[in-house]
């Protein structure tokens, strides 16, 4: 018996933990990789993309018709529409490939062949990873190329339809045995957020309070966390002593406001439910601006915002301690990866063709934090202080780059030019040579030695 009613209790407790509003890794970030010589290095913080939201549903589609990839994504939290603003001259071509009575051919696989990108395959598919439904569209990037050279479509029963001299940036309709049909891709003439609404839950600087005062809100350089309340609201007083235990810890400061239009009751309230934190009256705005324009407000709702003032998790349930302390620990451990100091350096050198050197510089000094010991990283930041004048500094990022590899040339090369600019030439000569030892014909440290040595002749008596 005491065998059965332990089975019993554990049984209770796997239906309780598959009931909870999260899961076991709900609070951990998701991850980004990008493919660069063959290898995938992790870039959710550089790209923007290690949301924290409780979810795995993601597809690709380009829905603003601009022929490029888009990203959805869609958690238990929120939907987001991810807007691909890469600009590049870099073109593409999609395919539908359809049955003759119209549906996706699934199964059908398609292969192309461009001049410079090469072989590329891919099949028709409704699905893709977890929980997430494609479009059967197939969308191929080609580089540089303007045309598919050759396109073969291998059908379900095996036989083919082979293609030739598709024009890129279009999208194909192929039937079995018959030539492709041009489609028209409709295309948005106005941006992301000018289509949809987008809300945006900020936080007045002043509030009424409970006394019915209009007071400014406290000041704080840390995360917050707002969350509302209500007199009659059966969850908030269940939530209630979990928000007093997060308070008291001070990982972040706590705000209550209440929602009551029967202001003597909400009072009441707040006199037998004491909080180590400040309560205050919702207005009107705050409630539109929180919950929308129908006013329906679902709690107890609680909502965790970043040092800067980001909103990063919404709860609408009875959220605990634990809870709490886990979504303000994921909205500030910001953890980069070592290959988010490649992808943080792709991203400052576009962003120094555009003329943004500030921000080019600030992202370069996170990747020299994110990867200390990279030589590249050193080198890099070495040749920007360089460029800024700043020779001292430009020298100390070279010489940490030769310590890290001392077997590459390129630090010996950079040092040797500031000994040159320095009018140093002998110590630039023997800098020279040596990078030479270690890279024969390296042509910056030929020319370079060669300037070395006529100057040493001027000087010459």
């Amino acid at each position: 018996m005491e065998q059965g009613k332990t089975s019993k209790t554990d049984s209770q407790r796997i239906q309780q933990l598959a009931s909870l509003p999260t899961n076991f890794s709900g609070f951990e970030r998701d991850r980004f990789w990008f493919r660069e010589q063959g290898k995938f290095y992790p870039a959710g913080y550089a790209s923007g993309l290690d949301f924290d939201t409780d979810g795995r549903a993601t597809a690709t589609i380009d829905f603003d018709g601009d022929g490029d990839l888009d990203v959805i994504t869609l958690s238990r939290q929120r939907l987001r529409l991810l807007e691909n603003r890469n600009q590049n001259s870099h073109h593409h071509i999609r395919f539908s490939i359809v049955q003759p009575n119209g549906q996706a051919a699934l199964g059908a696989e398609i292969e192309i062949t461009s001049n410079k990108v090469g072989s590329q395959k891919h099949y028709v598919k409704t699905t893709s990873g977890f929980a997430t439904g494609v479009l059967p569209i197939i969308h191929f990037g080609l580089g540089g190329d303007k045309s598919v050279t050759k396109a073969v479509v291998r059908w379900p029963d095996h036989s083919e339809d082979v293609f030739a001299n598709l024009a890129a940036g279009r999208h194909w309709k192929i039937e079995k045995n018959k030539k492709p049909v041009r489609l028209e891709s409709p295309r948005w003439v106005s941006r992301l957020e000018d289509r949809f609404r987008v809300r945006r839950y900020t936080i007045p600087n002043e509030l009424q309070n409970l006394n019915e005062d209009l007071v400014k809100l406290p000041v704080t350089t840390g995360p917050r966390i707002v969350t509302f309340w209500a007199s009659w609201c059966e969850g908030c007083k269940k939530e209630h002593p979990e928000l007093v235990r997060f308070a008291k810890t001070k990982q972040a400061q706590v705000i209550g406001i209440s929602v009551d239009q029967d202001l003597e009751k909400a009072r009441k309230f707040a006199s037998s439910h004491p909080t180590p934190f400040r309560n205050y009256f919702a207005n009107d705005k705050l409630v539109k601006n929180f919950f929308g324009d129908s006013r329906e407000i679902q709690l107890p709702a609680t909502f965790v915002f970043d040092a800067r003032g980001k909103l990063t998790r919404a709860f609408f349930y009875p959220v605990s301690q634990e809870g709490l302390s886990q979504a303000v620990k994921s909205s500030t451990e910001v953890r980069l990866q070592k290959g988010d100091a490649t992808s943080l350096r792709h991203q400052a050198r576009k962003l120094i063709m555009l003329g943004k050197r500030s921000e080019a510089l600030k992202l370069h000094q996170q990747a020299l934090r994110v990867s200390p010991n990279s030589a590249t990283a050193q080198m890099t930041m070495g040749f920007i202080k360089k460029a800024d004048g700043m020779l001292v500094e430009a020298r100390r990022h070279f010489e940490k780059a030769r310590k890290i590899a001392p077997e590459y040339a390129a630090p010996y090369v950079a040092l040797a030019d500031l000994e040159l600019r320095r009018g140093k030439f002998r110590r630039a000569k023997v800098l020279y040579e040596q990078a030479l030892k270690m890279r024969p014909n390296f042509m910056p440290a030929v020319r370079g030695r060669q300037r070395a040595i006529e100057q040493l002749n001027l000087k010459l008596p």
